[in-house]
């Protein structure tokens, strides 16, 4: 039986296949398991195991400028009478 790595699509050489690899080395191994922690990290915590924040959504800041808030009037030009 012929099983390919999940990373790269290569043939798993035959040592690594009796272990049971799903990988073919062991630079693909550990970036595997790098994907598979930073995953994880989305719903539990690495160090307490509490479940992972939901982000906020962040609201714009208003900036008033000169009390305008229209963007299309220019406070630099004067009023036509």
């Amino acid at each position: 039986m012929t099983t390919f790595c999940i990373l790269c699509r290569t043939l798993i050489p035959e040592d690594r296949q009796r272990r049971g690899a799903v990988t073919c080395c062991s630079d693909h191994q550990k970036e595997y398991r790098r994907q598979r922690r930073s995953e994880r990290a989305l719903r539990f915590c690495r160090l307490c195991g509490r479940k992972a924040r939901k982000p906020t959504r962040v609201e714009p800041v208003l900036h008033e400028h000169d009390g305008i808030k229209d963007g299309c009037n220019n406070a630099s030009e004067p009023l036509k009478p």
